[in-house]
């Protein structure tokens, strides 16, 4: 395997195991409070005042931080900066959620993407012997994928050959997308998620 293509291996399933521990500290941390609350007046306060503290409020008038960030750095895990997402970001998350929930079917479509990103060729992907689901979830990628200007001259020809084709996704916007920060969205998706199943309020920021 290439170098860089191990590394960008290395950095997804880096976010993939992020994503999983995010969501885990998340149900724990709801369980902590809940825990705290109810057992008893004094230790409720104590709970109510160290739940507090990790979900970012400040006292004296500060300014609170993110759940998420504020859960992470109580777990030392570093963040080195955040950001709020863009508005072509932003525009993004649907493709992205679409991608991360129907991984397993659009993956040879992913692969062909990033190959063609490296060699500045076309994108051929022959789908003669996928399933109709398979082919389902890759033509609605990489319709999604071409209408946010990240797959140019999309063409699905469905008979006799059955055989997508486009052009290089060799945009900034494009090369970002689909080495590893639609991952990074689609983790956002899965932990809003969770918090919205926990009563939580989560921004959508991205960090390093």
């Amino acid at each position: 395997m290439e170098e860089g293509a191990m590394a960008q291996r290395e950095h997804l399933l880096r976010m993939a195991a992020l994503c999983e521990e995010m969501a885990a500290l998340l149900r724990a941390w709801a369980a902590e409070d809940a825990v705290g609350v109810e057992t008893g007046p004094a230790h409720a306060e104590e709970g109510g005042e160290a739940a507090r503290a990790e979900a970012g409020e400040c006292k004296d008038g500060e300014g609170a931080r993110p759940p998420v960030l504020a859960l992470l750095e109580a777990k030392k895990v570093t963040v080195k900066s955040v950001r709020a997402l863009s508005e072509e970001e932003q525009g993004l998350r649907m493709l992205a959620r679409m991608i991360g929930e129907r991984f397993h079917h659009v993956r040879p479509l992913i692969d062909k993407i990033k190959k063609a990103q490296s060699s500045r060729k076309s994108v051929i992907l022959d789908l003669a012997s996928a399933s109709p689901e398979a082919i389902a979830s890759i033509t609605q990628v990489a319709t999604m994928a071409n209408m946010a200007g990240l797959l140019p001259n999309y063409r699905y020809r469905r008979s006799p050959i059955r055989r997508l084709s486009a052009g290089a996704p060799v945009s900034p916007l494009a090369i970002n997308f689909f080495t590893g920060q639609w991952l990074e969205l689609y983790a956002l998706h899965v932990l809003e998620e969770v918090a919205d199943r926990l009563g939580m309020d989560v921004q959508p920021v991205c960090g390093a």
